[in-house]
């Protein structure tokens, strides 16, 4: 069991969803992923995954969908990284996809995911960024109940996060990120959010040599059928490296 190797980027938030359902796409999951080097900064990987080895029953307004799907998910990543404005940490830009292939209330479903990540150091900065579009992403994704509609249908959605990085001392990181997560409004009715992004900031202190404090402020916003929905979020987070 592993991070998973499709859109695997994830922002430097405290938050413990890391994003999920706001535009970034995460899990850990049993795989099996075969990786190579191919030379001139290019690397490849293929991977076999599967949250669990079950059907993936969900549930959309309330009302528990009937998915039969024992097919994991099979994809493939190609890197690439490279020296640009750092002469320390290389840049990395990658391309990836997956799919699997099954039923949904008695329709056949092809959930599929088509991602990019890229990550640019430049001096004291590191902008990271990850954007991507599938449907049906379900547990795999952190898109638990947002996978297929009443109607059987694989819920179409696209997104992504973005985020800069700053080292304002060797002790002292500052970071600053957006992501938004938009289900197709005709697939997600009155069963799931239209629209849900997430704006953060927060500082990270290494107060001893093993030992970081968190403090972040996010604000959620989340559109629905009936409206929308928003708040501000304080978090603290002290966590030990080993």
């Amino acid at each position: 069991q592993d991070w998973n190797q499709i859109a695997s980027l994830n922002p430097s938030t405290v938050d413990f969803a890391i994003m999920g359902y706001n535009g970034n796409l995460w899990n850990r999951v049993p795989q099996i992923t075969l990786s190579q080097d191919l030379g001139g900064g290019l690397t490849g990987l293929v991977t076999v995954y599967r949250y669990r080895d079950s059907d993936d029953d969900d549930s959309f307004g309330g009302v528990k969908n009937d998915v039969d799907i024992h097919m994991p998910w099979v994809g493939g990543k190609l890197a690439y990284a490279t020296h640009l404005f750092d002469s320390k940490k290389k840049a990395h830009v990658a391309i990836a996809g997956a799919v699997r292939d099954g039923e949904a209330n008695g329709n056949d479903v092809t959930p599929y995911v088509a991602a990019c990540e890229l990550m640019i150091p430049f001096g004291m900065f590191e902008l990271t960024g990850e954007g991507y579009m599938g449907q049906g992403l379900g547990l795999e994704y952190f898109h638990h109940n947002n996978s297929f509609n009443d109607t059987g249908r694989a819920i179409l959605t696209r997104g992504g996060f973005g985020q800069l990085k700053t080292h304002l001392m060797d002790n002292l990181q500052v970071n600053l990120g957006y992501g938004g997560d938009d289900p197709k409004d005709a697939d997600a009715g009155d069963g799931i959010y239209q629209y849900s992004e997430y704006t953060f900031g927060n500082v990270m202190v290494d107060i001893m040599k093993d030992i970081t404090a968190g403090f972040e402020v996010a604000y959620v916003e989340t559109k629905w059928a009936a409206g929308t929905e928003h708040g501000t979020r304080f978090q603290t987070s002290l966590w030990y490296n080993w």
